[in-house]
């Protein structure tokens, strides 16, 4: 019988992470007791990914080579997974591509109402947390590195949560695991691992050779922010599976620590105008930013609370550097945000398009946001139009049914009242009422 199944053996749509077991100790009298901050979904997902049908075959090989991992370690249970059949989808370019989507379950492994839960990582700056699937600590770190099986409290690089179905948390020492849980921690990867989106030498193992590697917090950001475009090309592990490209964590990586001696001279010279574009992230303060918006993240998810912990300190090991460059994802989608309310507020003109009840016919607008809402009926649709009139007023038209319009688009309005006079977060609003329109052609654009 193969390892590797080609159905799931849960349904899709429930996501299993794997569980690990232990057996109480009369000895680990002191519990860490986190109330509400070990959550699972009533209802978790399994990963399911949108895989070009190209690259199922990567996919599979990466679950088998797991698996393989799986059996060295003394564990029986195995990644499964199911793939579904071939469709077509527009890509991000406008192309119509075959796609397959992969539903994948992670081992299941419990004994005595015991299971793995989380990985602690010991930092200067704090603890950095990684949770297996379906875990959200919510924030929650321990206060100590004290091991609840020895109950021994000492200066550790890592330790690991379980925890028990009558929601009892315990902090166990890695040298107690294969005594407290019946499974060494190379065991543990695991459970906390997606071969479709991490890097499988990283999880619970160091960096190899870079290990003891301390690079500077902003070095990382801005050799990020040089591999990303500014952090608008970011590109994560599942993303650069599908789209055939090096995920960001891996480019920088290979960027600060080296991609060895068979470098191409196309790769060396990359690698030197990466490096120019690094500096110049460095000496425009643009990295010092990116930093300032880790170190200050809202949010008391997992997550943030990491990158948090991370971006207070002036170094970051090999292990947590692709984690502190996903920073710049985060930032440039601010950025954007942030300029598009900025462009929105200089638009803005105070004051009505036309007084209650008046025609609009004849006027020009632009659609800035479309919002699809339930409808009346059972199963139907309507669509929240705001748009942006040639005189600068904002204008808002709640349609019945579905309306295939773009940001971006430009109507010609050729019918419509004025229905009322509001406002939105102290702009005023033009309400409108049996709006038609005509689409103006998109503007060519000329071969360069």
């Amino acid at each position: 019988m193969s390892t590797v199944a080609q159905r799931s053996r849960v349904p899709a749509g429930v996501r299993a992470g794997g569980q690990f077991a232990l057996e109480a100790r009369a000895e680990a009298d002191v519990d860490l007791t986190a109330p509400a901050a070990l959550e699972e979904p009533d209802e978790p997902r399994t990963p399911r990914y949108a895989l070009l049908a190209s690259s199922v075959a990567e996919a599979e090989a990466r679950i088998t080579k797991a698996n393989r991992r799986l059996e060295r370690a003394g564990i029986t249970e195995r990644f499964t997974y199911e793939v579904g059949e071939p469709y077509v989808s527009t890509d991000e370019n406008g192309h119509d591509r075959f796609y397959r989507d992969l539903t994948l379950s992670h081992p299941t492994i419990s004994y005595n109402g015991w299971e793995f839960a989380a990985a602690v990582d010991h930092l200067e700056t704090g603890p950095i947390v990684r949770s297996r699937p379906g875990v959200e600590l919510n924030g929650w770190r321990p206060e100590v590195s004290e091991c609840d099986h020895c109950g021994t409290t000492r200066r550790r690089s890592a330790t690991y949560l379980v925890r028990h179905a009558d929601g009892t948390t315990k902090q166990v020492g890695s040298s107690c695991m294969a005594d407290f849980l019946g499974v060494k921690p190379a065991g543990l990867w695991a459970l906390g691992f997606d071969p479709l989106e991490d890097d499988e030498d990283g999880w619970l193992a160091g960096g190899g050779g870079h290990t003891d590697d301390a690079t500077p917090t902003l070095e990382v950001l801005a050799t990020a922010l040089a591999v990303t475009d500014g952090g608008r090309e970011y590109l994560s592990r599942d993303a650069a599976m599908w789209q055939g490209r090096p995920a960001t964590g891996d480019a920088v990586r290979t960027q600060l620590y080296g991609a060895g001696l068979r470098e191409t001279p196309q790769q060396a010279a990359e690698r030197v105008h990466i490096a120019e574009q690094t500096q110049r992230y460095l000496d425009d303060g643009t990295a010092a930013a990116v930093l300032e918006y880790a170190r200050t993240m809202d949010g008391e998810g997992d997550y943030a609370t990491n990158l948090r912990t991370l971006a207070g300190g002036e170094h970051v090991t090999y292990r947590h550097s692709a984690l502190l460059a996903s920073a710049v994802s985060g930032w440039a989608r601010e950025n954007e945000r942030r300029a598009v309310r900025e462009a929105k507020a200089a638009a803005y003109v105070p004051g009505y398009l036309a007084g209650v009840r008046e025609k609009v016919a004849g006027h020009t607008a632009v659609v800035e946001k479309v919002v699809y809402l339930d409808g009346y009926a059972y199963g139907s649709t309507d669509t929240l139009v705001l748009m942006r009139s040639e005189t600068g007023h904002t204008l808002k038209w709640k349609a019945s049914g579905r309306k295939d319009l773009e940001a971006g688009q430009k109507l010609t309005l050729t019918g419509g009242t004025v229905k009322e006079h509001g406002s939105y977060r102290g702009q005023d609003q033009t309400v409108l009422t049996r709006v038609k329109y005509e689409l103006e052609p998109a503007p060519v654009q000329e071969n360069a």
